[in-house]
């Protein structure tokens, strides 16, 4: 992390938030949980989802730990990896970007990583994001 200057934060967009633990009930767990690692509490809940966390609820958490790390970390420029939006109905999918997209100014794009849709366009806006850092030096 000291060495990053950018960040992509990559979000479930299959998340819910049927039956949400508590951030106190799963403390330190809650990182790992969201990567779908074993660990407590990562047992999929009763709506089937392995992410017990809706998307905006995913964001707010990762940037919390990210400041809780290190204040600086916020500065950062970064974007948003909407992830998975393969594995859910077009309504549900438009939806939840919709959410997503009240929750952060930051820019969503969204992908699936298994499809491989959407990734060109993610590496592009890498490329850009990490060249205007590279001219701004």
């Amino acid at each position: 992390m000291q060495k990053a200057r950018c960040l992509a934060l990559v979000i479930d967009m299959t998340g819910s938030d049927v039956q949400q633990p508590t951030h106190e009930q799963h403390g330190a767990s809650i990182a790992t949980n969201m990567r779908g690692t074993a660990g407590a509490g990562s047992d999929a809940t009763a709506s089937g989802t392995l992410v017990p966390y809706a998307p905006q609820q995913q964001l707010s958490i990762l940037q919390e730990e990210l400041s809780r790390y290190d204040n600086t970390v916020m500065q950062m420029p970064m974007l948003v990896v909407a992830n998975k939006l393969d594995a859910l109905a077009p309504d549900a999918a438009a939806a939840a970007l919709q959410q997503l997209k009240a929750a952060t100014h930051l820019p969503i794009l969204p992908v699936s990583a298994k499809q491989g849709a959407g990734l060109r366009r993610l590496k592009t806006a890498l490329q850009l994001l990490v060249s205007h850092l590279v001219s701004r030096t």
